[in-house]
């Protein structure tokens, strides 16, 4: 299988391309995953997870983001996000500290978002928080 390559983006800040054989996206409509081969289209991205993957689903790299687009063809998915946040250099304490200062709402629900994530891939049990 040929990788998929990852442009990542968000303002101002442009990240290394990454590749590997599986990007899975957090689309309006339900995660989507990228292929090697598959069909130009463009989306929509919520908040959410980008996973970079290897042949056997195992993860590579995951990166936070807050809204956005992206554009696949030619085994290219470019992404420009809102926001993007390695989760390397995120930790379910930093998360909660930028949540509880954070000013608006929507700011609240993406660290919360990232919170709740990094609990559940650690293998905690917990229930996510539904803030209104």
């Amino acid at each position: 299988m040929t990788d998929v390559t990852l442009k990542l983006s968000k303002p101002y800040v442009v990240y290394n391309p990454e590749k590997a054989d599986k990007i899975v996206l957090p689309a309006e409509k339900g995660p989507l995953t990228v292929i090697s081969g598959r069909a130009p289209t463009s989306l929509m991205l919520r908040r959410g997870v980008i996973r970079l993957l290897d042949k056997d689903n195992q993860p590579l790299k995951h990166y936070f983001i807050k809204n956005g687009v992206a554009d696949v063809a030619e085994d290219i998915c470019a992404v420009s996000a809102e926001v993007v946040d390695a989760y390397t250099d995120m930790s379910k304490e930093l998360a909660a500290e930028k949540r509880d200062a954070a000013k608006t709402q929507e700011d609240k629900d993406y660290y919360q978002m990232i919170f709740d994530e990094i609990s559940l891939e650690a293998g905690g049990s917990f229930t996510p928080s539904v803030r209104r």
